[in-house]
């Protein structure tokens, strides 16, 4: 319940966050975390790097510069160690429930980008036509561009933890645990290869602007996936295009790449903005 500051011993050394879980874990709970002016509380503990057991940290033992595990009684170092006797000794991690839920969140991308690639053998990425798409194919590309266009803004007005959650309900429940799940039986070689390689189109082309609207918040995991996917599909969206060297440079998304014909319409985009 109290404020971070240097003087209470209560600040969290970012490196000992990375080297557990990972920058892009801790870029994206920080992120999450950054609302425009309400504290959040952050609960965080000690790791035993010996035993893994939680230690829980306390006023007390929150600016030690080591601590004897509770469970196995060996001792680790702090981010406070400063002694070269201390500073032998491993380091015990900071692990708090959002570090967590971040982590786990790049693994479900990283996961979902994987089962893409390994259904994009023989890939050839093919324009696709709103109005003979199926039910799913229309949903995810409209949610798409809602999520585009909330991201967007939510950017633009500097409230990124509104861009993180819309982000991260998009990817994990829409995409991953309903998208995916949906068209795995229209993945199968038994599936007529125009009909397979529309669904294949639409599953990157989205994963495509997923990357990039995840860029600057992990930029990491989101480079690698985009290295690798380009073995799969150089050529990708809708329509297909050649994609940027690096996600980096790759153009912001927009409405325009989704081929939804009333994004077009001035009275259906005036309606859709509000």
């Amino acid at each position: 319940g109290e404020g971070m500051s240097k003087t209470k011993g209560n600040g969290i050394d970012p490196v000992f966050v990375i080297e557990k879980f990972g920058a892009d874990a801790l870029r994206f709970a920080i992120t999450y975390l950054t609302t425009e002016s309400q504290d959040i509380r952050l609960g965080l503990d000690f790791e035993c790097p010996n035993c893994g057991a939680i230690i829980e940290q306390t006023k007390k033992n929150r600016t030690l510069p080591k601590i004897t595990c509770s469970k196995c009684g060996k001792e680790f170092k702090t981010q406070w160690a400063e002694t070269e006797a201390d500073q032998a000794l491993p380091a015990g991690p900071i692990v708090g429930e959002r570090f967590d839920a971040a982590r786990n969140f790049c693994n479900k991308l990283w996961n979902a980008s994987r089962f893409v690639m390994l259904n994009l053998a023989d890939f050839e990425p093919r324009e696709v036509k709103f109005d003979d798409l199926l039910l799913e194919d229309k949903w995810i590309l409209s949610r798409l561009a809602v999520v585009i266009r909330q991201v967007t803004e939510s950017l633009e007005a500097f409230k990124y933890s509104e861009a993180a959650r819309v982000l991260y309900d998009f990817a994990w429940d829409e995409y991953c645990s309903f998208y995916l799940e949906i068209v795995k039986t229209r993945l199968s070689d038994s599936v007529d290869p125009e009909a397979k390689n529309t669904v294949r189109s639409i599953l990157v082309a989205v994963l495509d602007a997923l990357l990039r609207l995840l860029q600057p918040m992990i930029p990491f995991v989101t480079e690698e996936v985009w290295q690798r996917l380009a073995d799969f599909a150089p050529r990708r969206g809708l329509p297909p295009r050649r994609a940027a060297e690096s996600v980096m440079i790759a153009p912001w998304p927009t409405l325009d790449e989704i081929p939804i014909p009333e994004l077009t319409d001035p009275a259906f985009a005036a309606d859709h903005q509000r």
